[in-house]
């Protein structure tokens, strides 16, 4: 079983941000998040925080400045961060789109739900590990 307790997530969504920490502190009380509006404001955290390395990062396709698809291709590309666990979430469910996710290094690509329950029912699939151990390819 996977040990989540150190989250990075990008989003740019305030509201999301909201449901994602209500979620997180919901299923694992002792989860830290950091929360980013945009791919390049995370990339500087993620620095910041080095050598210490988040358990997961958690990543919007569509923000600002740096989108996901860029941002990921950025951390995999950095040699302290090329092995964290990414997740990529989006509301398409284009299967080019989720392909492409995976291709560029993705761990699991997670389609935006439209409730709380569902969020969290995702989000619990992670904390529990069964996601990431799981993990899907293309």
């Amino acid at each position: 079983m996977l040990s989540i307790q150190n989250v990075f997530i990008a989003e740019d969504d305030s509201d999301d941000q909201f449901f994602f920490s209500l979620a997180f502190k919901e299923l694992c009380s002792t989860c830290s998040l950091d929360m980013s509006f945009d791919g390049e404001e995370l990339l500087e955290k993620l620095e910041n925080c080095l050598p210490q390395l988040p358990d997961l990062i958690i990543l919007d396709i569509n923000m600002p400045k740096l989108d996901g698809f860029q941002t990921l291709s950025l951390i995999r590309t950095h040699a302290a961060l090329k092995n964290v666990p990414v997740i990529i979430y989006s509301t398409s469910s284009n299967h080019s789109i989720i392909k492409e996710a995976y291709e560029k290094g993705a761990d699991y690509y997670m389609i935006k739900s439209r409730t709380f329950l569902k969020l969290k029912t995702e989000l619990k699939k992670i904390v529990e590990g069964e996601v990431l151990q799981n993990k899907k390819s293309y």
